[in-house]
């Protein structure tokens, strides 16, 4: 018995100390940003910023409307070209849902989408916010494609397993290659060795008719399955991909989102690939394009000579947070000020808050803010600030008595087996005393 209640005993601490040691569950935020200038060399000056983040819609957005005004000292006229990036899903981008406007005219925009290398960008590591986001790298990242180990005129062997609504369940054997494969369809593979040769298989269940089941190689290979029908296309692998984005409804560049897929087939885990290693076209669909992105807005601004605009963006931003504990959320909210010192002059920041009435108080800021009322704060800077913006605010959550019980349930159990294990020896010490 004593053995028994040991073993639960240790089982329950190690439970509990895994529980207790586990890190703080994150919902991750990229920093919203200042409006670049494409062409830094420019003498367009910035009179004035006025920036409004507004939290008092709910505790997961914010609304941001900055309003700049701008000048042109010269004797010319001058277009310049603009650029405002941001984070956000590709699949979930709506133009509708920013704008940006000159005067009161609202302007149009072409957007773009490289990929992120991270997810998340700590605004106190500055070497690498700064490089992230760094015009010159978003610039070179815009319509380049990583070709280092799979190229676009690659040929690929395009199999397609042929199947009626009485076959739903597929599985297909194959030799003749140890190179990545492209899966489309499938549930799952791998691979074995026969008589010195690698044999692969792939496993498909409960397809409808009229879904597609692919298997992409970059060599011809040898179907071993009996009684699977197979035909075969050869193509390149970009306009296999380009092929795959087609059937995707997003106004993006085409371009741009094939050269994201060309991204996600060249990440580590693809490129350190066993032999058996293969990747479903979904998987690259889903990395490479709908994964969050770095979405950059680019639109031109005639500036008359000797001429002042009021130019004018107005977008939804997320905001990212950290479970601290059961019963405190703390919110983090970053906006990157530093893109305003590519302009030729720099003047007149000024910042507005308005927090949520959950959520009224700012804990922690990298600036410092007047309190106006009990949700609105302020801040004026004659300047552009050294540093970017970061605020976070702390949020008291109401937990009920069934929530408690279960996050602290290890606990509970660890303490009533303790005492059991402890009076088990307790009575077992008191029976050997009275039978001496």
């Amino acid at each position: 018995m004593k053995k028994i209640l040991l073993s639960i005993l240790i089982i329950v601490i190690f439970t509990v100390s895994a529980y207790a040691n586990s890190g703080p569950s994150m919902v991750y935020s990229f920093p919203s940003s200042d409006v670049f200038v494409v062409d830094d060399n420019l003498p367009i000056e910035v009179d004035s910023e006025h920036l409004i983040i507004d939290f008092s819609k709910d505790l997961w957005t914010a609304d941001i409307k900055v309003k700049y005004i701008m000048a042109n000292p010269t004797d010319e006229d001058i277009t310049v070209s603009m650029a405002f990036p941001y984070a956000d899903r590709i699949d979930s981008f709506n133009k509708d849902e920013i704008a940006i406007t000159t005067d009161g005219e609202r302007v149009d925009f072409e957007q773009r989408a490289v990929s992120l290398s991270s997810n998340y960008i700590d605004i106190y590591d500055e070497e690498l916010y700064d490089s992230f986001f760094a015009f010159e790298e978003i610039m070179k990242s815009i319509g380049q494609r990583n070709e280092s180990h799979f190229k676009g005129e690659d040929t690929v062997y395009i199999y397609n397993i042929v199947y009626d609504d009485n076959n739903t369940e597929i599985d297909v054997e194959f030799k003749g290659t140890d190179r990545l494969v492209i899966i489309k369809g499938f549930n799952g593979g791998g691979g074995k060795d026969s008589n010195g040769e690698l044999v692969r298989t792939f496993h498909s269940s409960g397809r409808r008719n009229g879904d597609e089941l692919n298997i992409i190689t970059f060599e011809e290979i040898e179907f071993i399955s009996p009684d699977v029908q197979i035909t075969m296309d050869t193509d390149t692998l970009e306009n296999f991909f380009y092929t795959q984005i087609a059937e995707l409804d997003i106004d993006f560049p085409v371009e741009d989102l094939v050269n994201l897929m060309f991204g996600a087939i060249h990440n580590e885990r693809i490129l350190d690939f066993q032999s058996s290693e293969f990747i479903c076209i979904d998987d690259i669909i889903f990395s490479g394009v709908l994964n969050e992105k770095l979405i950059t807005l680019f639109y031109d601004i005639d500036f008359p000579a000797k001429s002042t605009q009021e130019i004018v963006i107005e977008y939804r931003s997320r905001i990212g947070y950290i479970e601290k504990s059961l019963t405190q959320r703390e919110y983090i909210y970053q906006y990157l000020l530093n893109p305003a010192k590519h302009w030729s002059n720099f003047k007149d920041l000024t910042i507005e808050i308005f927090t949520n009435e959950e959520l009224p108080e700012i804990s922690e800021s990298t600036l410092e803010f007047n309190q106006i009322s009990n949700t609105h704060y302020k801040a004026v800077f004659d300047t552009l600030p050294d540093t970017d913006l970061m605020i976070k605010m702390l949020y008291e959550k109401e937990v009920s008595a069934k929530r408690v019980i279960f996050n602290y349930a290890p606990f509970l159990i660890m303490g009533v087996l303790f005492l059991i294990f402890l009076s088990v020896i307790i009575i077992k010490r008191k029976s050997l005393k009275y039978i001496k």
